[in-house]
């Protein structure tokens, strides 16, 4: 029974982890969002959601939702308006790098049994890939690398036979035989790039949480 418990607890925690569920600290800490050597890189087989003009604005919606999200777990970058009163700790998070990838699977259905010839779809799936070198300060004041954290966000089209909610009300497609084809927001990037930060607050307050 207790190592069935232990696998329950490990798999929750996997689980929490996957999730972006982060921990929040008894203690405010500071952290100082650094890029010393900060690269983008676009990895494309097909340009329907990524605009590569939109760097700048993907990179803002990452730094603010950022910013947003490790207040909740009591984590405040410092800046020109926020500066530690006292003993808090201080840590570093040096950005490395973020890859914005969009890659396409070419399909082939027939959409209803009614069709006579299959349709095609070049199904799209968008990610963004993130990593970064969180610091802490040992007692000669040097920075000593705690934790590398990379983490991937992603969201893809959907060309699907499972019955939609409307379908099952109706009673329709219960041989599961029609299709439907569902495209992403046009500004996919944009919600993923928050996403990948939310994510990033959550791994980044776990470690903190550790080390305090």
């Amino acid at each position: 029974m207790k190592i069935k418990s232990l696998l329950v607890y490990a798999g929750l925690s996997v689980l929490l982890a996957s999730c972006g569920i982060g921990k929040s600290l008894e203690k405010p800490a500071y952290i100082k969002i650094q890029s010393s050597v900060f690269q983008t890189y676009f990895d494309t087989e097909i340009n329907k959601y990524l605009n590569q003009n939109l760097e700048n604005e993907y990179l803002s919606a990452l730094e603010t939702e950022l910013e947003s999200s490790l207040k909740t777990y009591n984590i405040y970058i410092i800046n020109a308006g926020t500066e530690p009163s006292g003993d808090e700790k201080i840590y570093v998070l040096d950005m490395k790098n973020m890859t914005f990838t969009e890659t396409y699977e070419a399909q082939s259905v027939y959409m209803d049994s009614m069709a006579t010839s299959p349709e095609y779809f070049e199904v799209v799936t968008c990610d963004i890939d993130i990593s970064g070198d969180l610091y802490k300060f040992n007692s000669r004041g040097e920075q000593v690398k705690i934790k590398t954290i990379s983490l991937n966000v992603d969201k893809g089209e959907k060309l699907s036979n499972s019955r939609t909610f409307w379908q099952i009300i109706f009673g329709n497609n219960k041989d599961n035989s029609e299709y439907t084809y569902k495209e992403l927001d046009e500004n996919v990037f944009y919600s993923l790039s928050e996403k990948a930060a939310r994510h990033m607050a959550a791994k980044t307050s776990r470690t903190l949480y550790k080390d305090q």
